[in-house]
């Protein structure tokens, strides 16, 4: 699983819940490499990898769809006329049921648009490290022509950034090639844009610290960026 540190950090990490089966919230266990001690770290690149313990399986084989190499775009190259969407569970969609342990949780897409590169540059941003993309404030299916309008979302950290090389060429399902470029871990929308961790650091960590052979990313200075992670594990 892959999040925000400020959301999966140290401190927090043994009271975490995550929905499961039968709409039911159950316990993380397993390994968190996170760069966030407290919800309160400062760490530029905000991020977390988390991996199951197998007794956790159970709860969640079947609940979840998991993602694979291929879906994963590492050395992504921006550029102004990028296409990307928003992939996750904001805070302002989802409902508990009162007086019981369950959860209504919608998934939303939400459509962006690039933002110049001067605004990196402004705000102290790095295009070796963060994708930065603005909100059209619109949601819709893939395809679809109904659009819904969106009110100012909450609780975006942690979803997903996917990259669109050409919403014309989808597949049988109707549904265009969509790879994860980044994660969403700040929060500018006053200032009129998002900001996604690079997957490349995500990627980085589970080649070093959950030895998983996988792509090398060149594209980012692991060592540079990242001067400590913090690593907690529950059987």
């Amino acid at each position: 699983m892959l999040s925000a540190g400020h959301l999966m950090n140290i401190d927090d990490f043994p009271d975490l819940l995550i929905p499961g089966k039968n709409d039911k919230m159950t316990y993380c266990n397993g390994k968190l490499v996170t760069t966030y001690k407290t919800y309160n770290d400062t760490n530029k690149i905000d991020l977390a990898v988390f991996k199951f313990s197998e007794r956790q399986n159970k709860h969640i084989v079947g609940y979840y769809r998991f993602i694979k190499p291929n879906d994963i775009g590492i050395e992504h190259k921006t550029v102004e006329t990028s296409s990307y969407n928003i992939s996750g569970y904001p805070l302002n969609n989802i409902k508990k049921t009162t007086g019981q342990p369950f959860y209504q949780a919608e998934p939303l897409q939400v459509l962006t648009a690039t933002v110049r590169n001067r605004t990196y540059k402004k705000f102290g941003f790095n295009t070796s490290t963060h994708i930065l993309v603005k909100l059209h404030g619109r949601i819709k299916p893939f395809l679809s022509k109904n659009k819904v309008r969106l009110k100012k979302p909450t609780g975006i950290s942690g979803s997903g950034l996917w990259y669109i090389p050409d919403w014309r060429k989808v597949d049988k399902d109707g549904v265009p090639e969509h790879l994860l470029v980044g994660i969403l871990t700040e929060n500018f929308i006053d200032q009129g844009f998002v900001a996604a961790v690079r997957i490349d650091f995500a990627t980085e960590i589970i080649r070093h610290d959950f030895k998983i052979a996988s792509t090398e990313s060149k594209l980012t200075n692991f060592a540079e960026h990242i001067k400590k992670v913090y690593v907690v594990e529950i059987p």
